[in-house]
């Protein structure tokens, strides 16, 4: 499609929704590859026109023509639903504007109001409570001054007693050492006196003395040191005992401040409570008020929003109802449509087509009328030819244009008779019949006229033998030691010989 230059085209399908379809190469066919049925068929060369395909069969010429496709459509065409389903969302909105706002707005606007009103004494009541516990904040500068006076005392209280309690452990352990010397320094006053009392024996197995270092001293000796010593410990535990006892009645004296301090702290506390819990209580409770309120508002104007919302969607809706698809003004190609009739007829003069002036193409019915007479008018015979000329004129106008492949395949383009008809009990018609010299004129223009052109045909009626020099013939004689077989090389060793299809 590129290379011919209709390639993303758009042909018109519906006049009414203004819908489109793509052209492709299956649309196309239809005016360059022509078989048997269609060639001889009453309807017009364009197609049937069953299934509203008119419209699309006189777009592809005109696009053909003109070069011009439809796709201005797009551009104008309206998203319009179908009115039934515009009627069911009118009557879901219509429901849910009823089943939600059953009184309108008016109500919604009015409680709106009356809630505003309230919040606004509420908020001005709010302000009052607040100047008051300003107040009462201040008048308890003092008190809390001097609750933090008494927070300052009762901290430097616990610290010391916390101290002093580990002191006093720091003596109890050190008490606890002095006891212990002190009971050592017994026991070896003892051992001493007991070691004085035993004498030397002789060795109770030889009777001779034993031999061991004499020492100078006696174990009495020490006595006097060890009494000294603990003497020492014993004045040191009396000590001891003197100052435990005064740290004792020390911590008991902070014991005493501690809790005293506690009492007066929870006393300062109990004030300044007492001073502003009710007017605290009641700025707590008008605040909630107030939130509430707002809440309730936010809540009754978003409900207002969604009936604005719901109303503008249902006026849309019904106008989308009343509204109408824009006409879409097909563009006018009376200019080229003459231009291939005339090519048309000019094929027609060449093959010697008996009254065939004026020529003129009828885009209501989409076929030719040659001298006042419409196509499908005549016999089977000239009916093709008629097709013919159509499909080649259409060629020669559009093949410089660049818009047409060039060529065109045309079968049984003078054979309409067939053996198929014979066997039917069909005879033919003198009006079917085509005369021999518009047969040779046929073959001889196709001879001539379209060098740079390519026609493909299919047929029994063969060309005059002075003809056959100037055009690429080929015989297809189902013999396989004549000519050629046919169209497609024959499979070797299958007989064809029970085929009905006539040699062309």
């Amino acid at each position: 499609m590129d290379k011919i230059s209709l390639s993303d085209k758009k042909l018109l399908q519906g006049k009414e929704k203004l819908t489109t379809t793509s052209l492709s190469l299956r649309n196309l066919e239809k005016v360059f590859v022509i078989d048997e049925t269609r060639i001889v068929a009453e309807y017009s060369p364009l197609g049937t026109g069953q299934n509203k395909e008119a419209t699309t069969e006189l777009s592809l010429l005109r696009t053909l023509l003109t070069g011009v496709d439809d796709s201005e459509v797009a551009s104008i065409k309206k998203d319009l639903a179908s009115k039934s389903t515009l009627k069911q969302k009118i009557s879901t909105v219509e429901y849910l504007l009823e089943r939600l706002y059953p009184a309108g707005k008016v109500l919604l606007e009015t409680e709106i109001d009356e809630l505003e009103e309230n919040l606004e004494a509420q908020e001005t009541l709010l302000e009052l409570r607040e100047r008051e516990l300003n107040a009462l904040i201040s008048e308890s500068d003092h008190l809390l001054n001097f609750k933090q006076s008494i927070s300052i005392n009762l901290s430097a209280a616990v610290e010391s007693l916390a101290e002093n309690q580990g002191l006093m452990d720091r003596l109890v352990a050190l008490q606890g050492k002095y006891r212990s010397d002190a009971e050592r320094l017994l026991g070896i006053s003892e051992a001493s006196g007991l070691l004085e009392l035993y004498e030397e024996v002789l060795c109770p197995t030889c009777g001779s003395k034993v031999l061991h270092d004499h020492l100078e001293n006696s174990p009495t000796d020490i006595l006097p040191a060890v009494e000294a010593e603990s003497a020492k410990i014993y004045f040191h535990l009396n000590e001891l005992s003197v100052a435990l006892a005064d740290l004792g009645n020390t911590i008991s004296a902070e014991q005493i401040s501690i809790n005293s301090l506690k009492d007066i702290l929870f006393n300062i506390e109990q004030k300044l409570s007492m001073s502003f819990t009710d007017v605290l209580d009641s700025v707590n409770g008008i605040r909630d008020n107030c939130n509430e309120l707002k809440r309730k508002i936010l809540a009754l104007r978003h409900k207002a929003s969604s009936f604005d919302e719901l109303a503008h969607e249902l006026d849309l809706l019904k106008g989308k109802l009343d509204e109408k698809q824009d006409d879409y003004a097909i563009p006018d190609f009376e200019s080229e449509l003459k231009q291939l009739s005339a090519a048309v007829e000019n094929v027609l003069a060449r093959w010697d087509f008996p009254n065939h002036k004026s020529t003129e193409f009828d885009t209501k019915k989409r076929d030719l009328v040659i001298a006042g007479k419409r196509r499908p008018h005549f016999g089977k015979g000239y009916r093709a030819i008629g097709f013919s000329s159509f499909v080649i004129g259409l060629m020669q106008q559009l093949a410089p244009l660049g818009r047409h492949p060039g060529f065109v395949v045309l079968d049984s383009p003078l054979t309409t008779y067939k053996q198929a008809d014979q066997d039917r009990g069909e005879e033919q018609s003198e009006a079917d019949k085509i005369a021999g010299d518009m047969v040779y004129s046929f073959y001889s223009d196709v001879a001539e006229n379209y060098k740079d052109r390519q026609i493909i045909i299919f047929d029994n009626q063969e060309p005059d033998v002075s003809l056959i020099p100037s055009v690429t013939y080929y015989h297809f004689s189902k013999n396989r030691n004549m000519g050629r077989f046919g169209f497609f090389p024959p499979v070797d060793g299958k007989d064809y010989s029970q085929a009905k299809r006539e040699p062309r």
